[in-house]
């Protein structure tokens, strides 16, 4: 046998001793203390895919009221982020100041110009539909902006500045829907309340959101789109301090305690919403009138 061939009979040895050695480790038990990949992306699929089940043959309770359509329900719970941007404006009924602890002074009426609001919202929000047409949700949202004040109160203050703020929300609510053919209604309503930095008293917000709409589909994606409303309330008693530059005094702690209302409740919508399959919603909603918003949210239904 030539040397080259001994060559060669030992190269292919070593390859199937190597491969050997590949399988049985291969075929070693993994996961005691160190799971593969492979087994955590199992067991965590498993896991989700068996509360999937679970949602799904329980909610929404009395599906068979939907009758012939089903089919057509959305799955059971969703997981909703969203981004919104909101203007409006403030009206300012009563005014009380203190300069660095001073006794309150009263503000004039009308010495304060309405306050122009700007704020940027991320919200997410935990959805289930209890009934075919009943949902309800609670929302946790972070918020940061700008409040335009106009004030004329010679001589503490007389101008214009802006006061930026941060505003952590929590709170939830409820929906209702219906149908007839491509037709739906819903209504929706909820309850906040925020924590303004800028303020030492809580912030109760209401909201209602009427809508009507038409809705298809091709295939796996449906479209919606609607037309409404949006109603908004405040809290109408606030106060906190600030601190700023007074012409004469330089740096000032004013406190403040007012009164104030929005200025225009109610403001139409428009939006629509493209469901991608059961699974993913995209929507965008506009607010137009005296308050304008813009809203885009993202959800996964399970």
């Amino acid at each position: 046998m030539s040397r080259a061939l001994v060559c060669l009979l030992a190269l292919v040895v070593a390859m199937l001793a190597a491969e050997r050695c590949h399988a049985e480790d291969a075929a070693a038990p993994r996961g005691v203390i160190y799971p593969t990949l492979q087994a955590i992306g199992d067991g965590f699929l498993g896991g989700a895919n068996a509360v999937d089940q679970a949602l799904q043959t329980t909610l929404p309770l009395g599906r068979a009221l939907a009758g012939d359509r089903e089919g057509e329900l959305a799955l059971p719970v969703g997981l909703t982020f969203g981004y919104n941007h909101q203007w409006q404006r403030i009206r300012v009924e009563r005014l009380d100041v203190t300069l660095d602890g001073s006794p309150p002074i009263a503000v004039p009426s009308g010495a304060v110009d309405d306050i122009r609001v700007s704020t940027s919202t991320y919200a997410l929000t935990l959805d289930a539909w209890l009934l075919p047409f009943w949902n309800v949700f609670g929302v946790g949202a972070y918020s940061e902006g700008t409040a335009d004040i106009r004030v004329d109160v010679p001589p503490i203050v007389s101008g214009s500045f802006e006061q930026p703020y941060r505003v952590v929300t929590a709170g939830g609510g409820t929906t209702l829907a219906g149908g007839w053919r491509e037709l739906f209604a819903i209504g929706s309503v909820n309850w906040t309340t925020q924590d303004v930095n800028v303020l030492e008293s809580r912030v109760n917000v209401f909201i209602a959101a009427p809508r009507i709409g038409w809705q298809t589909s091709v295939g796996p994606t449906a479209l919606s789109l609607w037309t409404g409303a949006n109603y908004l309330h405040l809290s109408q008693h606030q106060y906190g301090q600030i601190s700023f530059d007074i012409p004469g005094r330089g740096s000032t702690d004013v406190g403040f305690d007012l009164d104030i209302r929005e200025v225009g409740a109610w403001n139409a919508a428009l939006g629509g919403r493209v469901s991608l399959g059961k699974r993913f919603d995209l929507v965008l909603d506009g607010g137009v009138g005296v308050r304008r918003s813009i809203l885009a949210a993202l959800t996964f239904r399970f």
